[in-house]
């Protein structure tokens, strides 16, 4: 739509400019042959074949450069544009944003995305009247992860902005961490939204799921009162029942099941962390259950017993790794239990079972690379939560360095060799950091 929309703009006006030339049919069979018949490459040909005699001529060279945009080829096409904001002369600010808009585009196909932002900022400083190139410098600014320039270059806009701007306004704010603003912003767009793109094209379904990921972090707020937490919770559920994915539910699980979560940080009851837990999930899996009750509920006993017998019924095949995790932790948080309360001593059949069940984590008989391991996220999940949970119990220096011998014990059967010898001479010299 955005393209459409200069593209038009520049054909009319061109059309009339080039009435009067001598090349003037060949022009306009071949305008025909671009805009009407959208045969791109035999109108090309004709641009070209008159660009041999008018090198310099910025509107066949601007038109030589949309055909081969159209086919595609970016950087040819990056190359024609450049020609035609070369040649354009330099107080004819209108053609010459259209110009730097175009290589803009050229250089997002080319993934220069910092090339793009900068011609794109380009032309809106031309043409600040345009609504089209204003979404181009912002949006350009938040690909870019530039987000309070894009929230400048939209605040300092003096034209009325289209409904779509509060997505743009939306996706700034959430990089910024501005969690309110994001919601509010959000919430605007769908209240006026009537499913019309005037002025980009909209994915709805990834704005509502950008809002949700919105209200989940904002839910991480001390300050919000019970009300606003009930409200924002019901707001997800409503909103997951339309754009939830699978990937987007672990997501937030992801955000909200972790050993430091909002539950635990700020006391919320234990109902609202299950409304929570419900409207994240949906029909939550036995799986998905028992990670609930492990970072939430912390009934441990309940956890090694469930994943235990999960995993010997087969029935939860998807997440084996998970549920061998939550069986290994469980049962890890069972033998620190029994360490502290028998004064560092450690008991052997704990320790053999929390050993096994750490080897079992990983694939039978494999040996892991540096780079294996550390890039399958899931399976290193086990080894980092190890050191998570060794430091959640003992935090000073001193009570770390009694307890690395048995930490260290665990990791010399971790089955990567260079990711082993260098965690087990940390451990050696009395600390727990991985």
């Amino acid at each position: 739509m955005m393209k459409r929309f200069f593209m038009l703009i520049w054909v009319f006006t061109a059309l009339a400019a080039r009435a009067q030339q001598p090349a003037a049919r060949d022009v306009e069979t071949a305008d025909k042959l671009y805009y009407y018949d959208k045969q791109y490459g035999p109108a090309l040909k004709i641009y070209e074949a008159l660009l041999e005699s008018s090198s310099k001529d910025t509107y066949l060279l601007g038109q030589a450069g949309l055909c081969l945009y159209h086919l595609q080829q970016y950087r040819k096409a990056k190359e024609q544009f450049r020609l035609a904001a070369l040649y354009c002369p330099v107080d004819d600010k209108e053609k010459m944003a259209l110009y730097y808009t175009n290589l803009s585009a050229c250089y997002a196909h080319l993934e220069d995305y910092s090339r793009a932002y900068e011609y794109a900022v380009k032309a809106y400083n031309m043409d600040k009247k345009s609504d089209i190139k204003l979404w181009n410098a912002a949006s350009h600014a938040q690909n870019l992860g530039r987000y309070e320039d894009a929230i400048r270059i939209m605040d300092q806009a003096t034209i009325a902005k289209d409904i779509a701007f509060f997505t743009l306004y939306g996706r700034c704010y959430l990089g910024t961490g501005r969690y309110k603003e994001s919601v509010d912003n959000y919430e605007q767009f769908f209240k006026e939204d009537q499913g019309k793109d005037d002025l980009a094209v909209i994915d709805r379904r990834m704005e509502q799921r950008n809002l949700v990921c919105a209200y989940v972090y904002l839910l991480d707020d001390e300050q919000m009162g019970t009300e606003a937490l009930q409200a924002a919770i019901t707001r997800i559920q409503a909103l997951m029942a339309v754009c939830g994915t699978d990937s987007l539910k672990e997501k937030l699980l992801r955000l909200f099941l972790v050993n430091n979560n909002l539950c635990h940080r700020y006391a919320y009851p234990q109902a609202l962390c299950e409304q929570l837990f419900a409207a994240i999930t949906g029909k939550s899996t036995a799986a998905e259950r028992l990670w609930y009750t492990y970072y939430i509920s912390r009934d441990y006993e309940q956890v090694f017993d469930d994943a235990t017998t999960l995993l010997r019924s087969g029935t939860e095949p998807g997440n084996k790794v998970l549920l061998k995790r939550l069986q290994y932790l469980s049962w890890l948080q069972r033998l620190v239990r029994d360490y502290q309360a028998h004064n560092g001593k450690i008991s052997q059949p704990l320790m053999d079972t929390a050993i096994s069940l750490f080897e079992g984590l990983f694939e039978k008989g494999k040996k892991y690379s540096e780079a294996e391991l550390m890039a399958d996220k899931e399976l290193y999940l086990g080894v980092s939560e190890t050191f998570v949970l060794f430091r959640q119990h003992f935090k000073t220096p001193e009570e770390q360095q009694a307890v690395a011998p048995v930490l260290l014990r665990i990791m010399e059967h971790l089955p990567s060799e260079k990711i082993r010898q260098g965690m087990t001479a940390i451990l050696r010299k009395g600390y727990i950091n991985n």
